[in-house]
């Protein structure tokens, strides 16, 4: 063979052996290849490994592997002084149990605050714990928001810690907020329902069939319905909104057409009830934090009608003779279109919030059937 085939092929290999090391070295590593975990033992002693799970007989033993083939090794809380699992931090801490001091490992949680450390006992029912100037404090149901009152001594932030509730996102988030806030704001729970009633004006336009001429009717209407709320943003100025609603309508109108065949008069009774499901933002601004403020919002809404009268006597008027009809019509059952509405806020001692508000859809159908209702609403936040 000749000299060039053995350098061709020694050159293939090179070329599919250096393939082969660069996919093996940097594809993802699994198990003890990527040992992420680790404990520290007898205060001094670190050792890499994996953890099986979280600590179990009242968060005082783990199981620590120090090699894919090896058995896991009980260890204690008297053993381990930190340890890391899925990159969750675990440290030895003396706790308050009934009336009797225990050691347990307790999680601590990443968020960041010069002030106080929060932790974590992981279990069925979590316990959390604040650390401030080295003195770990447990937070009690019927007590944990004085606690955070005396730690952190914020005018700022009472409003917050009123509302705050006793789970990891919530004291997160009250922690975050500790650590950033330059200036009072107000504060909203992070889901928030609201009833609400209101009185409008609903117009209801069409087109008659066989003539072909616009119709519209007009009248009053009571609005019922409730504001499913969550918000968006860190500051909670910006929220997402579900706010069903129902409506009904009932009017009637005369209308005279001429037409190429003569005069036609239409008596026209319309009534529907309207369950309207909007999907809207909604932007908040302070007048004064946690007093009073202002919003705007802006959606899209999906309505759908059910008619209890839809029908038109009509006279068609040609020279002499007079022809009456009376029939039914066929309406869209369907719209959709665009919302968008203003408001005003009172918050109120108990933190509930009173809601004054004026919103505006406007809802068509490929049919030219329009439905445009504008209304007045009054709210109860909780």
């Amino acid at each position: 063979m000749s000299k060039n085939y053995f350098q061709d092929k020694q050159g293939k290999d090179f070329l599919f052996a250096t393939i082969l090391f660069l996919t093996i070295s940097l594809s993802p590593q699994t198990g003890f290849a990527q040992k992420s975990d680790y404990a520290i033992l007898y205060d001094t002693v670190y050792r890499q490994g994996k953890i099986t799970d979280l600590p179990i007989e009242g968060n005082t033993v783990i199981f620590f592997k120090s090699s894919a083939k090896s058995a896991p090794e009980r260890l204690t809380v008297d053993d381990v002084k930190e340890f890391s699992f899925k990159e969750r931090l675990f440290f030895r801490k003396q706790i308050v149990v009934g009336e009797k001091e225990a050691k347990v490992f307790l999680e601590r949680l990443p968020v960041v605050n010069s002030k106080a450390t929060l932790w974590k006992m992981n279990g069925p029912d979590h316990h959390f714990f604040v650390e401030s100037d080295g003195e770990l404090t447990p937070l009690k149901a019927n007590g944990y928001k004085e606690t955070l009152s005396n730690i952190f001594e914020k005018s700022e932030l009472s409003s917050l810690i009123r509302t705050t509730q006793l789970n990891e996102f919530q004291l997160n988030y009250l922690f975050k907020t500790a650590e950033n806030i330059t200036k009072p704001r107000s504060f909203s729970k992070t889901i928030v329902l609201m009833p609400n009633v209101g009185f409008g004006m609903i117009t209801y336009s069409f087109v008659l069939p066989e003539i072909f001429e616009n119709v519209s009717l007009s009248g009053n209407s009571p609005v019922v319905g409730f504001n499913i709320e969550t918000f968006v943003n860190f500051n909670r100025s910006i929220s997402l909104n579900l706010s069903p609603s129902w409506s009904n309508f009932s009017s009637h109108t005369f209308e005279s057409f001429i037409t190429r065949n003569g005069r036609v008069e239409s008596d026209v009774n319309i009534g529907f009830s309207t369950i309207q499901l909007p999907l809207l933002a909604k932007y908040y601004h302070d007048i004064k934090a946690n007093k009073s403020r202002v919003f705007v919002e802006l959606g899209y809404n999906f309505a759908f009608s059910s008619f209890r009268t839809a029908n038109i006597f009509e006279a068609k008027i040609s020279g002499n003779t007079v022809l009456t009809s009376q029939k039914s019509l066929e309406l869209p059952k369907k719209h959709q279109g665009a919302v968008a509405g203003l408001g005003f806020e009172k918050y109120l001692n108990n933190h509930r919030v009173v809601v004054l508000g004026f919103r505006g859809t406007f809802l068509s159908e490929i049919l030219e059937s329009k439905i445009t209702q504008t209304h007045l609403f009054a709210g109860y936040k909780f």
